[in-house]
């Protein structure tokens, strides 16, 4: 297996998150959440540090050296598992549970499928970021839409992959990780205030 399939297949595993999102809010409470979510960021900050530094805690050490693109693992090891996590921290911080678990879901496999789709697949570039597919935005909508209808209406499970979908294709300087859910998010929050 490629080094990307394996680091996609890693990010689609972020959709536990979507789904802890609302059972945590139910169970635990919001300040629980976002607590846990807060403390996560800084746990794997922690490690991304000891890796840097040659501390190599087990399992950990592996995940990073079997999925983390050579360049990125010099200076920034766990750098999208990292941004993944801040992403959904600040999608808890910023929208409503559902809102904000819909907005993982999104970035989960949205992301995760137009890369691979995009990668294999892409041959029709978008007019305004050559870096990006059409196939791979396609592809990568279809899958938010599937992951975000788990937790929304279909209407706005919709609306939530779109925008998600929106800000992955932009040529932002911004880490996508954190772009998607606030987009998705932003869209759903004004949607559900509209209507």
């Amino acid at each position: 297996m490629d080094l990307e399939t394996k680091r996609q297949l890693i990010h689609m595993s972020g959709f536990a998150i979507a789904l802890y999102i609302p059972w945590a809010d139910s169970n635990l409470g919001f300040l629980p959440l976002a607590t846990s979510l807060i403390l996560a960021v800084f746990l794997l900050y922690s490690i991304s540090l000891a890796y840097k530094n040659n501390l190599r805690l087990p399992v950990v050490a592996w995940l990073i050296d079997i999925s983390e693109r050579r360049e990125v693992i010099k200076h920034s090891p766990a750098r999208g598992a990292l941004m993944f996590l801040i992403g959904s921290a600040l999608a808890v911080l910023l929208f409503e549970p559902p809102i904000a678990a819909s907005a993982v879901a999104v970035l989960a496999l949205g992301d995760a499928f137009s890369t691979l789709a995009g990668r294999r697949y892409g041959t029709l570039s978008i007019p305004y970021n050559p870096e990006k597919s059409i196939q791979g935005s396609l592809a990568g909508l279809a899958a938010a839409f599937f992951g975000a209808a788990v937790i929304l209406p279909p209407p706005y499970a919709l609306l939530a992959a779109a925008a998600g979908m929106v800000g992955e294709s932009l040529p932002l300087k911004i880490d996508d990780n954190v772009v998607i859910p606030m987009f998705s998010g932003a869209a759903v929050s004004v949607a559900t205030l509209i209507g």
